[in-house]
């Protein structure tokens, strides 16, 4: 019942009906690639299945105590005690899970938005599955892309759709009709695809595009086809050059195939997305004909931090089985964990607060170098960088430990029933207190990210030697934490320095390599413009590495604008060498 549920809810956008949003018509799956909508919906019904297991095993237990308390409150009398008859466990009410269920499917969709927990679960997994991110992006690229307009294909396209191309248009239609040409291209291209039209520049497309979302959208690329004809009749009944009301027409045509324009794209970007098997994202859009003049802004790398996140994996499985093996008998006094259930929730904490703080030092690192603060004069990190990423991993870890360490603090609460020697001021301090120092390891292991990511990564050695030292830093941290907020044994101790010296190893060594290969991947797509701004400036950076980034961060200097933004500009090659030249000091051993 709730896997059904989630199937229908998932599909549901949680942005407003807004008229400016031209992707509204089309469906989540069309949005996204397949495998970003499978993570996004796995991640969406996990934590739905989270909440009805959790609720369900802890049972009805800590509701009935709120309740008393709520009704204690309302009639300003003492809270009674739990009589020791009064058993509200799980075992008493075996229907519990199916009024959870129910609670879930049926009462929690009506109740108002900001009650609502579903509303922002599902919107954290369209975040993660990139919606509507993805299909924004794409958009963006074909808006700014070069299109091979060759005169022999716009005339095939042109007799496709049974339409005169203009001739010789005055100078103020230059703009409309070459807009027009490339509305035409992109129609002919959709209408033969939706089985209305017979153009054959589309029998190379077919192998890079979801044809099953052009007979889908079929009635949109028929519409944009009546829009066209009407258009290409006002061109006809234009008033004079010399008339007033001549400027507002041709501003409406133009205002009408941009319009018409942004369906096509929507509709082409659906159809790269959803396209399964056939290469990379913008292999596809290349191949359709959309080549952009610079690559697309750079985003937290997540298919190379997945990768070593699920080896990490395997690292905190082996960690936690060879402790058990090895201390068995004394894990009751070594709090090591023992049965599945904690070991699964170990491994499931552990590996989604160090994903997440990676990604943030990344995204926060990726700033700090357009804003040219991360780089140091020696080309090192800056001490102020590692700072401010430490303490943003700090919080992001701090607030995940004490989500998903929740239903820990919930059944504890439902157990102090009569206890006078325990408060809940004092079981919630406790919950908390612990969470502050355990939240500096994934902090740590952001920095260590960043850090290593600065050094070389170009052979084994070089790779061991950064998984080396993020090995170190965060079994340290780790043993600290645990000094601090526990009575440790020897045995626990080392069963931290084996979980997460593994563990930091494994991202040190891999992570760097991983993204320095994904970004190499970006690099390729880079044009002539960018190799010339490159060779004109290769002595104020260190490395290619330094040069990207900087090359994809908004920079205040430039009015919030990327580098990549101001290149594609008139004359943007000559500012750009004159702003480096202004802004930044020459470095030894710099790039080649």
């Amino acid at each position: 019942m709730i896997h059904k549920f989630c199937l229908d809810q998932f599909e549901k956008s949680i942005a407003g009906n807004d008229d400016n949003c031209p992707w509204k018509f089309v469906v989540l799956r069309y949005q996204t690639t397949p495998s970003e909508y499978l993570t996004g919906y796995s991640i969406y019904f996990s934590l739905m299945m989270l909440i009805f297991l959790a609720t369900s095993i802890i049972g009805p237990g800590p509701f009935f105590q709120i309740l008393k308390a709520v009704t204690a409150a309302a009639t300003q009398s003492e809270m009674p005690t739990a009589s020791p008859a009064a058993d509200t466990s799980l075992q008493n009410y075996p229907t519990f899970p199916i009024l959870v269920a129910f609670y879930i499917v049926g009462l929690n969709p009506n109740l108002p938005k900001a009650l609502d927990f579903e509303i922002s679960i599902r919107g954290f997994a369209h975040r993660m599955a990139y919606i509507p991110k993805n299909i924004d992006r794409l958009l963006n690229y074909m808006r700014f892309s070069d299109m091979d307009l060759q005169p022999d294909k716009l005339a095939d396209a042109w007799n496709a759709i049974d339409l005169d191309r203009p001739v010789s248009p005055a100078p103020d239609l230059k703009s409309a009709c070459a807009t027009f040409d490339r509305v035409v291209l992109l129609y002919a291209r959709a209408a033969t695809m939706a089985g209305d039209a017979d153009f054959d520049d589309t029998k190379d497309l077919a192998g890079n595009l979801d044809l099953e979302i052009f007979r889908k959208y079929r009635a949109e690329i028929q519409n944009v086809g009546t829009q066209l004809l009407a258009i290409h009749a006002r061109l006809s009944d234009l008033p004079a050059p010399e008339a007033l009301d001549r400027r507002r027409a041709v501003l409406t045509i133009q205002r009408d195939l941009i319009k018409n324009l942004e369906w096509l794209y929507v509709i082409f970007a659906g159809a790269v997305s959803a396209a399964r098997g056939v290469g990379r994202t913008f292999d596809r859009l290349s191949a359709a004909g959309f080549v952009s003049p610079y690559p697309p802004a750079q985003r937290i790398p997540w298919d190379p931090i997945l990768k070593a996140t699920g080896a990490a994996a395997l690292v905190v499985v082996v960690a936690c089985l060879l402790a058990i093996n090895t201390f068995l008998g004394k894990t009751a006094q070594t709090q090591i964990p023992t049965t599945t259930a904690n070991m699964l929730q170990l491994l499931m904490v552990i590996l989604v607060v160090h994903m997440f703080a990676i990604g943030q030092s990344l995204a926060l690192r990726a700033k700090l170098v357009g804003r040219n603060a991360y780089y140091a004069e020696s080309g090192s990190g800056r001490a102020e960088a590692y700072v401010q990423i430490f303490a943003k991993c700090w919080i992001t870890s701090l607030l995940l430990n004490l989500v998903l360490y929740s239903p820990n603090l919930i059944a504890a609460l439902s157990t102090i029933d009569g206890d006078s020697k325990v408060t809940q001021a004092q079981l919630l301090w406790d919950y908390f207190s612990p969470q502050l120092a355990w939240a500096t390891v994934p902090a740590i292991c952001g920095v260590m990210t960043s850090y290593t990511l600065d050094r070389p990564a170009g052979t084994r050695l070089e790779q061991a030697f950064s998984g080396g030292l993020q090995a170190s830093a965060m079994a340290i941290a780790a043993i600290l934490a645990a000094e601090l907020t526990l009575k440790v044994s020897i045995e626990y101790r080392e069963f931290l320095i084996v979980l997460y010296g593994g563990l930091g190893f494994v991202l040190g060594a891999m992570l760097p390599k991983g993204i320095r290969r994904h970004w190499d991947a970006q690099e390729s797509y880079m044009p002539d413009k960018i190799t010339v701004l490159r060779n004109a400036v290769r002595q104020y950076f260190y490395d290619i590495q330094q040069f990207s980034e900087w090359l994809n961060a908004r920079s205040e200097r430039l009015d919030g604008k990327r580098p990549l933004d101001v290149l594609a500009e008139d004359n943007g090659l000559q500012q750009l060498t004159v702003f480096v030249s202004s802004t930044r000091q020459r470095v030894a051993g710099a790039m080649r």
